[in-house]
């Protein structure tokens, strides 16, 4: 009997709600490193290896927002990722939905968002008070080998997603990261409104 070995992944659905975030095309240099890591932005594939989507994403961000600090870099990609992902059909269902079950029901739901776009994410909301929750994501504990103890800017990136998908509900919302552990990829964020 052979041991399993699970990757982490990026769903094709997450790149093609990136490609319809971008508001101009990436510099050549940036499509040839997406080229490099087999990644095809015309006709994405079912999913992408963590580690690659990762340094992808770093490419990007330095080179649409590499005037900014790190953490405000990926965190306005994670905005753009969710002004795209909503241009998708997938995504404009899943907008419309939100705007009908509003903020707190959304933010209970994020571990299906997160899951719909990634294998690897775990994801658990908490009500502190009547527009108060708390999110808690980490990385399940069968891709934790290949990633514990090593840094990310996903903790960013999430931030920006969280903050734009109320956005986008027209709810004038409040994000704090509150913690992130890299030792299990978990990170707290707070979401008041």
């Amino acid at each position: 009997m052979t041991d399993r070995v699970e990757h982490a992944v990026v769903f094709g659905s997450a790149v093609e709600g990136f490609v319809k975030s971008l508001r101009s095309p990436l510099a050549p240099h940036v499509l040839q490193e997406f080229a490099r890591l087999g990644i095809d932005l015309e006709q994405p594939a079912p999913a992408y290896a963590l580690e690659n989507w990762e340094t992808a994403m770093r490419f990007t961000a330095n080179d649409l927002y590499g005037s900014l600090p790190d953490d405000e870099r990926y965190r306005q990609l994670g905005r753009d990722f969710i002004k795209g992902y909503i241009q998708t059909a997938f995504g404009k269902a899943a907008l419309a939905f939100t705007r009908i079950i509003g903020p707190r029901r959304t933010l209970q739901r994020m571990s299906n968002n997160f899951r719909s776009a990634a294998n690897y994410i775990g994801c658990e909301a908490s009500d502190l008070r009547e527009r108060h929750v708390e999110l808690r994501t980490w990385m399940l504990p069968q891709f934790l080998p290949y990633w514990r103890n090593r840094p990310t800017f996903f903790v960013h990136y999430r931030h920006g997603v969280l903050e734009e998908m109320m956005a986008q509900q027209s709810v004038e919302a409040r994000v704090e990261t509150l913690s992130y552990q890299p030792e299990d990829q978990t990170a707290r964020y707070s979401v008041t409104w």
